[in-house]
This record gives C-alpha cells, structure tokens and sequence, in this order.
C-alpha cells in the first residue's frame, strides 16, 4: 500500500523506478550496444568454433517444427525425422506451396579474411539425380558475388561439396543455402550441413 491517494502515482512512481534500473543497467553493460567486433574478438571466435560457421548443423535442434537457427522458405514443406538404425536426426523436406524451399544460416562474413577457403558440406540422401543442391554465395565489393554449387547425382547418401576462395574484399554477405527442388517422388533426407573455414597459409 504505498500509494494511497491515486492510482496515477503509483504508476509514475513505477515509472521512474523502472527507467532508474535501466538507466543503471545501461551504465554497467556498454557491451550492450551493438559495435563491430575487433580483430582479437574476430580471432577468437574462428579459433573457438574451429572455423566451423553454423548453428545447429545435425539438425538435431528444433522449435514450432522448424530447425533452430535455419531459415526455411517454406516451412510447410521440412518435416523432424530420425535415422533407423542409429536414431540421429534428419530432416526431411519436400516443397510444398512452390516448386523449391531453400534451406539457409548466413554466417558472419568478418569471420571470413581475404586468402581464407570456405567449404560449404552437406550430407544428404536423394533417389532423384539435381533434386537438392548445396549453394554456397558470397557477395563483396558492393554489387559482386560469388556463387558455388553443387547438386546430388541421385541413388543414396552423399556429401555435396560448395567451395569458394574469400576474395581480396570486405565481405557484405555468406549465405550458405540448400536447395530442394519439386520433383522428386520421395523426401530428400538432410543428416547434416556444415561449413568451415580453411585459413589462409601466411
């Protein structure tokens, strides 16, 4: 009961309490505002995540039926599936509403120095030969890209391969992305999408 003449000043009294807090947070978090890595910071995140650059590659984490850290162009069209035999996870996907869904993580381009290789890996089975593709893109010097590809021949498992040198420019864009095209009779199965780094040799 603090405030016994009106409602209004409690909730002004609140007001200036809660705006206090965050005035205090601020001060004490200046990490809080979004600034660009320095080198160090960029150094030490290749070495900790070992020139790996995405999130939940196995597939193995979901959420509202959708793979974390993944974006899906058309999320009607992915399904959670796990292997028989060892019980890891899949995903499964088959478009739906339009004739591909593309499967994508941008990672942090300033991870990526001039000379460095990226390796875009997926390992995935398909009966139907070009039915999904692994897509690598890097976009630099304002209007530039780059684009790698490669699709699956068909008949089983098998790990298709993107690869592009980072050129001798500032990076706007990586996007690793999987395609999977309309066509194919049964699912293509996704075990695991993994890109990395190979550093550039001083």
């Amino acid at each position: 009961m603090c405030c016994k003449n009106t409602r209004t000043s409690c909730v002004s009294k609140a007001g200036v309490t809660i705006f206090g807090v965050l005035l205090a947070l601020t001060a004490l978090m200046p990490s809080a505002v979004a600034e660009p890595a320095s080198p160090a910071e960029l150094a030490a995140q290749r070495a900790a995540n070992s020139g790996r650059l995405l999130f939940n590659d196995t597939f193995s984490e979901w959420q509202n039926d959708q793979p974390t850290a993944w974006v899906i162009s058309d999320p009607e069209a992915v399904t959670k599936g796990a292997e028989a035999e060892t019980g890891a996870a899949l995903l499964s996907a088959k478009p739906v509403n339009s004739d591909f869904v593309d499967i994508r993580q941008n990672p942090n381009p300033a991870l990526c120095l001039p000379g460095d290789v990226l390796i875009f890996e997926v390992d995935c089975y398909s009966d139907d030969a070009g039915s999904v593709e692994a897509v690598l893109r890097v976009n630099h010097s304002g209007d530039k890209r780059i684009i790698t590809r490669e699709a699956h021949p068909g008949g089983g498992w098998a790990k298709l391969r993107a690869v592009c040198p980072v050129p001798e420019a500032e990076l706007s864009l990586v996007e690793c992305r999987i395609r999977v095209i309309k066509g194919a009779e049964t699912p293509v199965r996704l075990r695991s999408a993994q890109a990395n780094i190979v550093p550039a040799i001083p």
